[in-house]
């Protein structure tokens, strides 16, 4: 009975997931430079797959989608590093 109680309340915990469109390299002074109104452009398409990470992990390789004018991701695959 513990080990399910504990279990339960291990899946009922809360975690923030992260969908990482792309990631870009900049030196600092870019940064710096950055106002409201700046542009960055991203090495990124509709076609572009996406990691869904958690706690900074990749976990799920995902689809960029749209449904309803809201974004969605598609699961395609299990990341290589999770579970490890």
């Amino acid at each position: 009975a513990w080990r399910r109680a504990m279990s339960r309340q291990i899946e009922l915990s809360p975690v923030t997931i992260d969908a990482v469109i792309a990631e870009h390299g900049v030196v600092l002074g870019a940064i710096q430079r950055l106002k409201v109104g700046s542009v960055l452009p991203l090495k990124a398409s509709p076609k572009s797959q996406v990691d869904l990470c958690v706690r900074g992990v990749a976990v799920f390789r995902c689809a960029l989608g749209q449904d309803d004018g809201h974004f969605t991701l598609r699961v395609l695959s299990t990341h290589a590093n999770y579970g490890q």
